[in-house]
């Protein structure tokens, strides 16, 4: 495996300057001379700079933004100042590309209140394997750089800032003399998912060429939803699964907040309880923002799915719903889908038994995609595959409880959630696509899903 290792100076305002950054020294501006970077089609680069951690391989980074018009970057904590100030929410970007770089970059939405300033280790991962790494972020009311309340918060701003940071990501990649930009892919979990990334999946004209996404089903209606109807059951559990909610058993308070967190990503201004918020009852304006935010089914590029089924944050069965939406959408083949049985909400842990995502997976993930858009299908050798066989089966057989309490006591037909759901057959589950790969034994509990999801 080909090691690409990292090296930084600093430039601000076009002139080299020293700006002290913890654990890391300046180096010479000849160092990156090999790299020159070209201004972006649109918006600024707020800082560029190549760093020395101590080895010999130079990393050109930088940090960028569009819609960012007036906004002030602090020089330590590389976050916006003055948001407050501003009409609208900035993107911002940073982008880091290593010196060996294969033509290839992986632009990632984080999750959570992530801002764009943290490197993950599977990102060094990638970019270890010559993979430019890109993070882009349109942050919502409430993280750290936009306060909760802003006026200039428009839900339906994300997808087309993001397709337009990619469009930039292509352009300076194209202006540094290191060869053809061959092949774009996008990555987005949780937040980075349902208000990032999956915003642009049925998106024909948006600049990638692949995604991977995971922990969000299809958008935060559709989690609000179930969540409303799980914190109402008996049990307060997720179907068959028989898992709570991260909110689950906690007070009122907290659920209400919770679902009013959901509610308020398209309207803020909502003033009832997040137990009584029913699209159906909402202005039709409100109706059609909540369309366009979810998740569309009509599949533009190869896409793979990664879920964790003891999600407590995003349920699978959320997952699971919007994986049927695609099938049904005629784009199954479009589509990889990988549940994790003994996995949680991406990389935090859950619970002990059921550990966090390891980094290595998203790392297989993304070799895995690409070789599926630049050969001939899915690689035979499947790292992702592997893995999931080796974890330990972790499933128990589940009490039909939950499930009953949300059908309503609706007969059953069918494989029970008490069977093992591992054992399914492309016959009698014709809506799994993971139906195409005999090695992956991770699909979850079909029937008792649909049923749940279908019902009323």
């Amino acid at each position: 495996m080909r090691r690409v290792t990292l090296a930084w100076i600093v430039v601000l305002g076009g002139c080299a300057a020293e700006v002290p950054q913890v654990g890391t020294s300046s180096r010479p501006l000849e160092a990156c001379a090999a790299l020159p970077l070209a201004a972006p089609p649109e918006g600024r680069i707020v800082f560029s700079e190549c760093r020395d951690v101590g080895k010999p391989t130079e990393h050109l980074w930088a940090l960028g933004c569009i819609d960012c018009d007036g906004a002030v970057y602090d020089p330590n904590s590389l976050l916006v100042t003055n948001v407050a100030s501003l009409p609208k929410i900035q993107t911002t970007w940073v982008l880091r590309v290593p010196n060996g770089w294969n033509g290839r970059a992986v632009a990632a939405v984080p999750g959570g209140n992530t801002t764009h300033v943290p490197y993950f280790p599977w990102q060094q991962m990638l970019a270890a394997e010559g993979f430019a790494i890109f993070t882009m972020n349109q942050p919502l009311p409430g993280h750290p750089e936009v306060p909760a309340g802003f006026p200039g918060y428009d839900p339906l701003a994300t997808a087309p800032a993001l397709m337009r940071a990619g469009v930039v990501l292509r352009a300076v990649l194209g202006s540094l003399n290191l060869g053809p930009v061959q092949r774009v892919y996008a990555h987005g979990f949780s937040r980075g998912n349902v208000s990032g990334v999956g915003l642009l999946l049925d998106r024909a004209e948006a600049p990638f060429d692949g995604y991977v996404v995971g922990g969000g089903g299809d958008g935060y209606l559709s989690r609000m939803r179930l969540s409303q109807q799980i914190l109402t059951s008996p049990d307060q559990r997720q179907p068959c699964v028989d898992l709570p909610l991260d909110v689950s058993n906690t007070s009122y308070e907290v659920q209400n907040a919770r679902l009013l967190g959901d509610a308020f990503i398209v309207e803020p201004g909502y003033t009832g309880t997040g137990f009584d918020y029913r699209i159906e009852d909402r202005p039709k304006e409100v109706q059609a923002i909540w369309d366009q935010m979810r998740n569309g089914a009509n599949l533009a590029r190869p896409t793979v799915i990664v879920q964790g089924e003891s999600d407590k944050v995003f349920s699978s069965l959320v997952t699971v719903k919007y994986a049927v939406s695609v099938v049904t959408a005629g784009k199954a083949d479009l589509l990889k889908l990988y549940f994790f049985k003994t996995r949680g909400h991406g990389t935090a842990p859950t619970i002990p038994s059921r550990p966090q995502f390891p980094d290595q997976l998203y790392r297989d993930v993304i070799l895995n995609l690409d070789a599926w858009v630049n050969g001939p299908g899915w690689p035979e050798e499947d790292a992702v595959t592997e893995r999931l066989a080796s974890e330990a089966p972790a499933f128990q057989a589940r009490s039909q409880v939950s499930c009953q309490a949300l059908l309503g006591g609706a007969p059953w037909s069918g494989p029970k959630c008490q069977d093992d759901p591992y054992k399914w057959t492309k016959e009698n589950l014709q809506e799994c696509p993971a139906a195409d790969h005999p090695k992956v034994t991770s699909c979850p509990p079909w029937d008792c899903y649909l049923r749940v999801l279908n019902g009323p």
